[in-house]
């Protein structure tokens, strides 16, 4: 989450800034450390996540009554989003009646088979980072076998015992990027470029051609054909395909030169990141094309605040190497890389420190840095790059979906009959 907020700001605005980025670092791993303490005495930090869990509802039911009353299937994310946060808010709320067993099993579980995960993908993957990886999910399992033992915190605490711990990592963090800030950059991109600015009638667009809206007749598999395969009517296998474009000379699709083979013999041999998967690939010319060799998009994102000049000179940069490796420099990794390129700095123009603050307290970027951390330590897919789009353009484009102002955005559609009109506003 930290090496988000770093993007977004961008490392340019928070260079003069590092001694207080410390400062913040060292004031959040006390924060951590004494929640930590507190809960392994008497737990009166509790209260506070009650408070927190007040407004995780507020937010989720805002977004529930913004999605029921659009009514559209467009706001069928935004309702899921909400119920999402009304869960959350259950399993924060403290409710000493049943020792708070549901977030102990939810919590203990998700650690546990996320640790699995990550050590299965980065052990099969073996991209740079595996080893770190691999460590992380060794102590999710460490500390999912913790909850579930009920040590060192009882049951009650499972919650602000996970918080306190998330805290304390994030701060640690925060002094790593700090003291690395002079040459830290997510998308290593050190050209000096010119500052984002908002843009109406250009909008940087990511197409996605999701694995079951790309195959014909698909036996629906949920989950697997949203993040992962899709199998149409004949057998064949779809992947899907992320693409990016910047009207009138940038448009980003990589693919391999020749098709990979999927059988289940060598396929995962293929998910190894190495070299010996790398293969001769190729960069379409324009959307039309595309379609026309294949079929529309069935997503597509904008963004109207973004950065053409850093974009563009990562797009004259990449293309200069057309290789193609199936985990590694896939399609999916070559948007990502583009739009952290094109939105570094996007939110670092002013009001730093107020900005700062409103992302870490922002449940959206909670949930993206879930999500860029299930791209980094497995691999990117269309449907990865397709939600993690989709929050980002909720963190830095629909501030205005703010719980307060959704729920008067409510009040005025049922009121008026229609929406007023909004400018981009942080």
């Amino acid at each position: 989450m930290i090496r988000l907020i770093i993007l977004l700001l961008g490392p340019q605005a928070l260079h003069g800034q590092r001694r207080l980025l410390m400062l913040f670092g060292w004031l959040w791993i006390a924060v951590g450390a004494l929640m930590l303490f507190d809960i392994l005495q008497d737990g009166r930090s509790v209260l506070a996540l009650d408070a927190l869990a007040v407004m995780l509802a507020l937010e989720g039911l805002v977004a529930i009554s913004a999605a029921l009353v659009i009514g559209s299937s467009a706001s069928r994310p935004v309702l899921l989003k909400g119920l999402g946060f009304l869960f959350m808010a259950f399993l924060m709320l403290d409710v000493p009646a049943d020792d708070n067993i549901v977030a102990t099993l939810v919590f203990g579980s998700a650690l546990l088979l996320d640790g699995a995960v990550r050590i299965a993908s980065s052990t099969v993957i073996q991209h740079s980072r595996w080893k770190p990886v691999a460590l992380a999910g060794c102590g999710e399992i460490l500390l999912s076998l913790m909850i579930f033992v009920g040590w060192p915190a009882p049951h009650r605490m499972t919650v602000p015992f996970c918080l306190g711990v998330m805290i304390l990592l994030s701060g640690w963090a925060l002094l790593r990027i700090a003291r690395q800030l002079e040459s830290f950059a997510l998308n290593q991109n050190q050209a000096p470029t010119a500052p984002p600015r908002i843009n109406e009638t250009l909008p940087l667009t990511v197409y996605v051609w999701t694995p079951i809206g790309s195959a014909k007749d698909a036996r629906r598999r949920y989950i697997v054909d949203r993040y992962i395969a899709a199998v149409d009517g004949g057998g064949n296998i779809s992947t899907g395909h992320a693409a990016l474009a910047l009207a009138p000379d940038v448009y980003i699709s990589h693919y391999p030169l020749n098709d990979i083979s999927h059988s289940a013999q060598d396929f995962r041999q293929l998910l190894h990141s190495g070299e010996q998967n790398n293969v001769d690939g190729r960069f379409l010319p324009g959307l039309q094309q595309e379609v026309a060799a294949w079929c529309p998009p069935d997503k597509k994102i904008q963004f109207h605040r973004y950065n053409p000049t850093a974009l563009r000179a990562f797009w004259q940069d990449y293309q200069q190497d057309s290789t193609y490796n199936l985990t590694r420099r896939n399609c999916s990794t070559t948007v990502i890389r583009a739009l952290d390129s094109a939105l570094e700095g996007v939110l670092g123009d002013k009001h730093l420190w107020r900005r700062f603050l409103l992302l870490v307290l922002d449940p959206n970027l909670w949930m993206l840095a879930v999500l860029r951390s299930r791209g980094e330590s497995m691999t990117w897919t269309p449907g990865l790059v397709l939600d993690y789009a989709r929050m980002l353009q909720q963190v830095t484009e629909r501030q205005h979906q703010r719980w307060w102002l959704k729920l008067r955005e409510v009040w005025r559609i049922l009121r008026f009959g229609k929406a007023s009109p909004r400018r981009q506003k942080f």
